[in-house]
């Protein structure tokens, strides 16, 4: 399981949607012949019709997939700016450094942010700057 996690997270964009989109079409196709969700005729039309519903539903769920792990991705990077932010501020000792953080690197990080998780660590990085330059000179 840890190099299928491996592969759909760190391998290329097209290996990864090649992959995605061969497992759905294949499911896909096996799901509407198993449910007959096609006319019950026997004729090319039937198989072409399989197919085409296949591809749809193939497509939509590998898109689906795709921005799964592009925003898994960017929300990893987040974190991992938040971490460094969180340690400049630690090793800042005048508020002219940490002006400057706030000024570069935490408006980065502020930009970053994806979601209510990553809203509320920007207000807790925050909420340390703001302690810590009440101490600095």
């Amino acid at each position: 399981m840890k190099k299928f996690n491996d592969f759909m997270y760190d391998g290329s964009k097209w290996k990864v949607a090649l992959f995605t989109f061969s497992f759905f079409f294949v499911f896909s196709c096996l799901l509407i012949t198993v449910l007959g969700m096609t006319a019950s005729d026997s004729g090319v039309d039937v198989v072409t019709t399989r197919i085409k519903i296949s591809v749809v539903i193939s497509s939509a769920f590998t898109l689906f997939v795709m921005n799964l792990i592009s925003m898994s991705k960017q929300s990893q990077k987040f974190w991992d700016k938040a971490k460094e932010v969180e340690l400049f501020i630690d090793e800042a000792e005048t508020l002219e450094e940490l002006k400057a953080i706030y000024e570069g690197e935490f408006a980065t990080l502020r930009q970053m942010s994806l979601g209510t998780p990553h809203r509320y660590e920007v207000l807790r990085i925050l909420t340390i700057m703001d302690t810590k330059s009440k101490y600095l000179k």
